[in-house]
């Protein structure tokens, strides 16, 4: 599946990183419905400005978007893929259902675990690439 040509929504969704094109994935996908978290393990839009990372972050969480700060993904973990089947799948192999997977997050104090319908890793993308396939639910 490629993250533009969906054919269902994801419910819950994180996005792992706060890189412009991890933000307007964010803002795209909290503006359609789902319930978006943005992971971030430093500051937003790092080689931006900081005024300008304050008022995009404001304006995000005003679209409906929460950010966990300072936290590190430990793993990800397919629970059931789309339909309640315990073994991983595309949603293309079970009626349209995305993944229901588990993000696994470390911070300084604690370690702590969340769940999503669909992740995103804004991590080295080359413009024009493809996302592949869902992942996760906050």
């Amino acid at each position: 599946l490629d993250l533009f040509n969906l054919q269902i929504l994801p419910k819950r969704m994180v996005v792992l990183g706060a890189g412009i094109v991890a933000l307007e994935m964010a803002q795209a996908f909290a503006a359609f419905g789902s319930e978006v978290t943005v992971l971030q393990r430093s500051r937003l839009l790092s080689k931006g400005d900081d005024e300008a990372a304050v008022a995009v972050k404001a304006a995000l969480e005003e679209d409906g978007v929460t950010f966990l700060s300072g936290v590190e993904v430990g793993g990800v973990a397919t629970i059931s893929r789309g339909g309640g089947s315990s073994s991983p799948s595309s949603a293309e192999d079970d009626g349209g259902e995305l993944p229901l997977m588990r993000v696994s997050l470390t911070a300084p104090s604690s370690t702590r675990a969340t769940t999503a319908d669909s992740s995103r890793s804004s991590a080295r993308r080359a413009p024009g690439a493809s996302w592949g396939a869902p992942s996760c639910r906050p």
